[in-house]
């Protein structure tokens, strides 16, 4: 059972028809999240960081208070289990695929 002060990391990648495949790196701690996406161009980076603020109210709305949004360009294919580090040590993971 995931305890309330646990710190959780997430990955996902979303395959968009738009936007094409955005990942997605997330770190919560209790009111604290920290998303950084990975995209694949300028173009959608610009985009993401214009409605930058949209994403940040949506996400307090949600309980969250200390939010931290990182946009960058998707350089190579890397294995999802460098995101976690020493992490990946101590849980499980679960893949769902919709």
């Amino acid at each position: 059972m995931i305890d309330v002060n646990d710190k959780i990391t997430v990955y996902m990648s979303l395959h968009t028809e738009n936007l094409k495949i955005v990942e997605v790196k997330g770190t919560f701690f209790k009111e604290n999240i920290k998303l950084n996406l990975m995209l694949e161009n300028n173009k959608l980076i610009h985009l993401f960081e214009r409605e930058k603020e949209k994403l940040i109210n949506a996400l307090e709305k949600c309980g969250f208070n200390n939010i931290i949004l990182n946009f960058e360009e998707k350089s190579e294919d890397v294995d999802v289990l460098d995101y976690f580090g020493e992490e990946r040590q101590e849980h499980l993971t679960l893949d769902i695929r919709v």
